[in-house]
């Protein structure tokens, strides 16, 4: 029985272990920094602001990175596409 007794108690201690996780995890309290921890400018390099655009929508699978490139200024870059943009309503 002892053997069965140390297996709870075991499985128990992971169990709270998970829920202490969870709470961190439901209350934001990340141990990484941010990208929103430093500034980011026009001058910032490529792998920041990848960061920051991953940070402000990780979790969503309907937005996503969309390479642009101005006719006019010859500007290229990444901006945020959503794929339901033509749903009419869906943004409102």
């Amino acid at each position: 029985m002892s053997e069965l007794e140390a297996k709870k108690e075991q499985l128990l201690q992971y169990i709270d272990q998970l829920w202490e996780k969870w709470y961190h995890l439901l209350n934001n309290e990340i141990d990484e920094p941010t990208p929103l921890d430093f500034l980011i400018t026009e001058i910032s390099s490529e792998q920041e602001k990848i960061a920051l655009f991953r940070y402000l929508f990780r979790g969503r699978e309907d937005v996503f990175p969309k390479r642009f490139e101005s006719k006019k200024t010859k500007r290229r870059g990444y901006q945020p596409y959503c794929k339901n943009e033509w749903i009419k309503g869906y943004h409102d």
